[in-house]
């Protein structure tokens, strides 16, 4: 309990630090929250998600997996303004006009009202600590308005603004504290009300969901630039199709060994995988640079011009392999955690990558046969192929 009254925590303890022990008691905190409000009104801006229980076909569902995966690449998702009233022990849901069919005429003196508490606060806000009311309440107009609630009895004023900014307005309280206020959490609760805080193990949920949510979108974002480099480089999306199968195969199965193996994904392990796609990268493109000069020199033959190039560039590509491997092999016993786990990922994306470049790719083009692979032959080559192929 706070000196003034006001706030109290309540503490978890924790059984271990795993990922999937903090993200479960997370989740379990936040449905009880949300199950169990407090007080008389109870205002919330809530993400728009598919129902619990929904199929994975269903268009929410699946919204929901591609925020979450690439949620940080995408715009904000649409959020909906949820008002339940206290009747007779029980929350009752009220209705919230949304934007669309009009504004009160209220509305722009609750704006200027907003933007002055939003710069008193961060007028007032120590200047070593970091500010986390979002920049967009600085200077909103009524065209950022979403939706917006108003209960006269109850001397309450709700707007949702900028997709995801809450802003609440108590007319029944004291002098000083009834101007329209930023809610933070996205929850207004007249009276008590719980919210999630921080502590230690909060923090680390907060970077565990930031890291996984962070991983997924930047390995697709470093896949889709290979992919159209690739492309437009060889002029042909066979080229870019053939690198990202073999770029995500080798990243499918250097998560699979880290989840076999307990390593976690944390801010350590992330940069690793990037790491380890561009490297993989390189190893590819060297056999498919290869197959490409040993068809002119086959005169089109693409079995036999993968066969040479896995003979020569593939040496290379296993000599330089090696080489590296057993430079980060030490790393593997040292006593630091951090080096220790970046060691065992590099070797084991450096190695998954580097067989998968002797194998994926040659298989796919001897499969395949892209017509791109004999772009470096000359009119007279493809002459006497195209003659060939007549007479068989």
């Amino acid at each position: 309990m706070t000196d003034d009254g006001k706030d109290a925590n309540i503490s978890f303890f924790y059984p271990d630090h795993k990922g999937e022990t903090i993200r479960k008691a997370v989740v379990t905190a936040e449905h009880f929250i949300e199950r169990n409000p407090l007080g008389e009104v109870n205002v919330r801006l809530d993400m728009d998600q598919a129902e619990p229980g929904a199929p994975l076909w269903d268009p929410e569902a699946m919204t929901d997996a591609f925020y979450y995966m690439l949620g940080p690449l995408l715009p904000s998702r649409g959020h909906t303004l949820r008002v339940r009233v206290r009747d007779n022990g029980t929350f009752v849901p009220v209705d919230v006009r949304p934007a669309s069919e009009g504004l009160p005429a209220w509305i722009e003196e609750f704006r200027e009202a907003a933007v002055a508490d939003y710069e008193e606060t961060k007028y007032d806000w120590p200047e070593d600590r970091y500010f986390p009311w979002p920049d967009s309440l600085e200077d909103w107009s009524a065209s950022d308005v979403n939706a917006w609630w108003e209960s006269d009895e109850l001397g309450l004023r709700a707007v949702a603004v900028n997709t995801r900014d809450l802003i609440v307005q108590d007319l029944k309280a004291v002098e000083g504290r009834n101007q329209p206020r930023y809610q933070a959490t996205n929850s207004w609760t007249r009276g008590m009300q719980f919210v999630m805080a921080g502590g230690s193990m909060g923090v680390l949920a907060a970077i565990n969901d930031e890291v996984e949510r962070g991983h997924v979108a930047n390995i697709s974002l470093i896949l889709l630039v290979i992919y159209v480099l690739q492309t437009i480089t060889y002029r042909s999306l066979w080229s870019g199709t053939i690198i990202i199968i073999q770029l995500a195969t080798a990243t499918m199965l250097s998560l699979a060994y880290m989840a076999l193996k307990g390593v976690g994904l944390n801010v350590n392990t992330l940069p690793v995988q990037s790491v380890g796609v561009g490297i993989g990268v390189d190893y590819a493109i060297y056999i498919v640079d290869r197959i490409r000069q040993e068809v002119a020199e086959t005169e089109g033959d693409i079995d036999e011009a993968v066969r040479r190039a896995v003979r020569t560039t593939g040496m290379a590509v296993s000599f330089t392999a090696t080489t590296i491997v057993g430079g980060i092999f030490t790393w593997w016993f040292s006593s630091l955690r951090f080096q220790s786990e970046m060691a065992r990922l590099l070797i084991i994306l450096m190695v998954i990558n580097m067989i998968g470049a002797l194998t994926i790719v040659p298989a796919f083009y001897s499969i395949i046969q892209p017509s791109f692979a004999r772009a470096l032959m000359s009119d007279e080559q493809r002459e006497a192929m195209r003659r060939r192929e007549e007479e068989a």
